[in-house]
């Protein structure tokens, strides 16, 4: 069965832009990342890979006293052993506050039409996003076995901060809620110490760089930085595994589709086709 590890980047409670990103990898590249990433954090002399802890001067790391070159020295071996055995990496990135905007400009035109939403929260929609992109990659993929309902069962890990976990919990089943292809989709939810599971220090990394970049743009990804070297893997093989979704005005149209799609359409298994909302331009 497929495992997802996941994280956010920061406070989602505090930002205006967020992101969200996970990762996954066959059984063997998961023990191979577990033995190897321990040895680097007793290279560097840190008990565990936390961005938010580490990049700040005032963090709690013991890194983050170091100089800036250090830091991003140390983080480029890291993304190095996470390059070597992540088979596929997922990123959303989101403009909370251009997203609040237009959810009460959503809920008016359906109001108008009679039609009732269910608007999410920015961070359900990160989530909502992530698991149709990695439920989209397991059908496309063919790694691992289909049930006959046409369905891909999935395993979802997230880091288990009591503050994080219990409202990441109802971000899971409040979309379970409105989506029953999801919802029997996702055959466990767990939240584990990231202090020993190490694949979630991996997705702390990639959700740090997801909103470190996405939130460029169209620049995403362009400069050359510590971050970009997700991409700069000369094996083919690897680097182009990583997709990515980021929503904000400069995508307003495809964000106000994605938003309708998940607030007001039927569910994806339903007979019934949506009724059309049209969405005035401002």
């Amino acid at each position: 069965m497929a495992m997802l590890f996941a994280d956010e980047s920061g406070d989602w409670n505090d930002q205006d832009f967020i992101a969200l990103a996970g990762l996954t990898s066959s059984e063997a590249g998961w023990e191979a990342l577990c033995q190897e990433w321990p040895i680097l954090l007793q290279k560097h002399e840190i008990p565990v890979v936390h961005m938010k802890e580490i990049m700040p001067e005032r963090g709690k790391s013991p890194a983050a006293s170091w100089k800036m070159d250090k830091k991003l020295a140390m983080i480029e071996e890291f993304i190095g052993v996470i390059k070597k055995y992540m088979q596929y990496g997922f990123g959303i990135a989101l403009d909370a506050k251009y997203y609040r905007e237009q959810v009460s400009i959503v809920e008016k035109a359906a109001k108008e039409m009679g039609i009732k939403t269910k608007p999410f929260q920015p961070q359900i929609f990160c989530v909502a996003r992530l698991l149709r992109r990695f439920i989209d990659h397991l059908k496309e993929s063919r790694i691992y076995a289909q049930r006959a309902d046409g369905r891909n069962p999935f395993s979802l890990i997230f880091d288990e901060n009591e503050a994080y976990a219990m409202k990441c919990y109802s971000f899971i089943c409040k979309l379970r809620h409105r989506d029953s292809f999801i919802k029997e989709s996702i055959a466990s939810v767990s939240f584990a110490n990231d202090y020993f599971f190490y694949p979630l220090q991996a997705a702390d990394i990639l959700a740090y760089a997801t909103q470190n970049e996405l939130r460029k743009g169209d620049k995403a990804w362009d400069e050359s930085n510590v971050y970009t070297r997700f991409f700069d893997e000369v094996d083919p093989a690897y680097g182009n595994r990583y997709y990515s979704e980021a929503w904000g005005e400069q995508d307003s149209e495809a964000l106000t589709k994605a938003m309708v799609a998940e607030m007001v359409t039927q569910e994806q298994n339903s007979p019934k086709k949506p009724r059309e909302i049209i969405i005035p331009v401002l």
